[in-house]
C-alpha cells in the first residue's frame, strides 16, 4: 500500500505503479501524478481507470467532503463522505488509509466505505483526543 503523502512527492511513484496493490491519493496528488485537472466525476473515473491499467490493483482518490473515488479492474465507485462537525482535518487521510488497509481482503466498496467511516470518526473525535 502506498500513500502518496504530498503532491510534491507523488512523482516518485510514477515508475512503480505496477508494483502497488493499493494506491491512496488525494485529489491534488492525483492531479499532479496524472497531469489532469480532476474537476468532474468523468475525469476522476478516467484517471482511476488509467492508474489501474498501469498496474495498480486498487486506487482510492480522497475528495474531502465529496467522499472518495475508488477503482479496481472491475470498475469504479464513488462513496460519499459522512456529514460531521469537523474539528481539524489533520490525520483524516491517515485514518482513511488505515481503514482501507484493514479491509484489504474485502471488496472495493467495503474497503472504501470503511476508510470513509474511520476518517469521519477521526474528524469528529479529533478535539476529544487531548
Amino acid at each position: 500500500m502506498v500513500d502518496a503523502v504530498s503532491s510534491a512527492k507523488v512523482p516518485r511513484i510514477e515508475n512503480m505503479l505496477d508494483r502497488i496493490s493499493i494506491l491512496k491519493l488525494n485529489k491534488l496528488e492525483a492531479e499532479r501524478l496524472t497531469g489532469m485537472t480532476l474537476d468532474t466525476k468523468e475525469k476522476l473515473r478516467h484517471v482511476s481507470y488509467n492508474l489501474v491499467t498501469r498496474g495498480v490493483l486498487r486506487v482510492f482518490i480522497t475528495l474531502g467532503i465529496a467522499g472518495v473515488c475508488a477503482a479496481d479492474r472491475n470498475g469504479d465507485i464513488f462513496v460519499p463522505a459522512f456529514p460531521v462537525a469537523i474539528k481539524d482535518v489533520t490525520g483524516a487521510g491517515d485514518a482513511f488509509a488505515t481503514g482501507v488497509a484493514l479491509r484489504f481482503h474485502n471488496d472495493l466498496r467495503t474497503q472504501a466505505e470503511y476508510g470513509v467511516e474511520l476518517a469521519a470518526k477521526h474528524l469528529e473525535n479529533k478535539a476529544n483526543k487531548f
